[in-house]
């Protein structure tokens, strides 16, 4: 199995982000390899590459599911940014709002002004649909 998990984060704390990142997801896979790209005055992009062998592809998901969760909670809890410019991706939903914070109101105001029947990529961006 092979993934690739990208996130970024401010200076100050992508280095502690990284340890514990490659620390949570070493169960996952025979191997967690990492670097760094996209560098900015303020912060960087980290790729997380998972690579391992599994039994089934069962278990290959399996595994990968569990590595996203374990590096998208991780990544909530330390106010990282869950993606970089790759996007959210439909993987990444169930941890929209706990990344949002606040600013999740801010994103569902502006969708409600801008598409308030909520027809545009609905069920995505981690708001709910327009009730009808």
């Amino acid at each position: 199995m092979a993934e690739t998990i990208e996130i970024a984060h401010f200076w100050s704390d992508i280095y502690s982000t990284y340890r514990d990142l490659k620390s949570a997801l070493a169960p996952y896979a025979d191997e967690v390899l990492g670097h760094f790209s996209h560098v900015y005055p303020q912060g960087t992009s980290l790729y997380l590459i998972l690579l391992g062998r599994t039994s089934s592809d069962a278990d290959a998901e399996t595994a990968i599911m569990s590595a996203w969760n374990s590096a998208m909670s991780i990544c909530n809890n330390r106010r990282a940014a869950i993606s970089h410019h790759h996007g959210i991706g439909i993987v990444r939903l169930p941890y929209i709002a706990a990344g949002l914070g606040k600013a999740k109101r801010v994103l569902d105001g502006m969708k409600q002004a801008l598409d308030p029947q909520r027809l545009l990529n609905p069920g995505k961006l981690g708001l709910e649909p327009a009730v009808r």
